[in-house]
């Protein structure tokens, strides 16, 4: 098995850019996948995107569940923060 190849193939990517935003849901869907998948390359993802396209997403069930995790420890930490008067 040529191993070079598959990870060549992993880490292709479209070329897009740089200050394209995803418009529509179906933008919004493709984007996440992708950069889920493929890499964030820096970038940071909203939360609330992240939250609102989860189910849609075609990801691992376990990356799912595993960013699942992550946004319900987001949600109690901006909860604490708030109740207790911190800044975030």
């Amino acid at each position: 098995m040529d191993y070079d190849k598959i990870m060549y193939m992993l880490n292709w990517d479209y070329d897009i850019p740089k200050n394209w935003q995803p418009k529509t849901d179906t933008e919004w869907e493709w984007y996440l996948t992708r950069v889920i998948n493929y890499g964030l390359h820096g970038e940071r993802l909203k939360p609330e995107f992240l939250k609102k396209y989860l189910d849609k997403l075609k990801i691992e069930p376990k990356t799912k569940e595993f960013l699942r995790l992550l946004l319900a420890e987001y949600e109690y930490n901006n909860i604490n923060r708030t109740a207790n008067n911190i800044p975030k």
